[in-house]
């Protein structure tokens, strides 16, 4: 009875509420006004036409895990898709990076031009992002992914006898087709084993950075500091500019030359002007090792 009773009591406490402003950020700074924006967090979904970039609700106090999607209309599916982990006690404003999205689907055929079901999906796609593959098409050989972040991907697919393997590039808010024609023998293909390799190396590589990196708690004043200085900064950068320190901010400040130009598929010739500009405005470091270069965000554009 007396658990009951304290239940009760703990039922009838009023709920606290916060005030929770997202500033969602794109890559390259785009206008977002008059998107679409779907807001999901555990079995609740909420839509809305965006003003602005700030989009602003009120819930509870609690642990949330934000997912979501804005869409332009003009374009066939959605532009930009992020997530976020947020911890809600009071009053709350932050910055919600979100990235650019197409739409893939696909099938895998014979040479015959019929449908293979529960065929093996390998995809090699450079990408700072987490992305969930399907590892097999469906039973009629189809397979989609939404959500799917904007970039050059290679895919491999084999049936356990034959193995083909095709190239697409991801447009943000377009659709894209992908077909691959398994015509390659599996047991003697110089297909599939090169492939395997680059993925087992880019698994490693960042398996070794996502050990690495550390969460560090900051006070509230140094937070609203630096991101104040950076965004200042921001504003007088060029869209090139941006590409880098936007990579480098996903990276945890700092990567490899080449990185940043495969990420941002600025040519190199052309990178190494940016770099040298972002050098002299004191925004990165450059460190030369022998061959590889290594780009390091500054204290100073980071408000330390």
């Amino acid at each position: 009875m007396k658990k009951l009773y304290i239940l009760v009591i703990l039922l009838l406490l009023p709920l606290t509420y916060a005030n929770v402003e997202f500033e969602f950020q794109t890559p390259l700074g785009e206008d977002l006004s008059k998107h679409i924006v779907t807001l999901q967090y555990g079995d609740n979904v909420q839509k809305a036409v965006l003003d602005s970039k700030i989009y602003g609700l009120t819930l509870p106090d609690a642990t949330y895990n934000f997912e979501v999607i804005v869409d332009n209309p003009l374009t066939p599916t959605p532009d930009y898709f992020g997530k976020k982990n947020v911890i809600l006690t009071s009053a709350f404003k932050e910055r919600f990076l979100i990235f650019p999205i197409g739409y893939v689907q696909g099938t895998v055929l014979d040479e015959q031009g019929n449908l293979v079901s529960k065929a093996e999906l390998q995809f090699s796609c450079y990408t700072a992002k987490d992305v969930s593959f399907p590892k097999i098409v469906d039973k009629t050989g189809f397979f989609a992914i939404p959500n799917f972040p904007e970039g050059k991907c290679m895919l491999i697919a084999n049936d356990g006898y034959l193995a083909g393997r095709t190239e697409f590039l991801v447009q943000k808010g377009q659709p894209t087709e992908v077909k691959v024609v398994l015509n390659e023998p599996l047991g003697n293909s110089l297909l599939i084993w090169p492939y395997f390799l680059v993925i087992l190396i880019i698994f490693l590589i960042g398996f070794y950075f996502k050990k690495r990196r550390k969460t560090i708690s900051k006070p509230k004043d140094y937070v609203e500091k630096r991101y104040n200085n950076s965004e200042t900064i921001l504003k007088t950068l060029s869209e090139k500019e941006k590409k880098v320190v936007f990579f480098l901010l996903e990276n945890n400040n700092k990567s490899s030359q080449s990185k940043i130009r495969h990420a941002t598929r600025i040519p190199r010739t052309s990178l190494s002007r940016v770099l040298q500009k972002l050098e002299r405005k004191n925004i990165i470091t450059i460190e030369k090792h022998g061959k590889l270069v290594t780009i390091t965000l500054t204290d100073f554009f980071l408000g330390k």
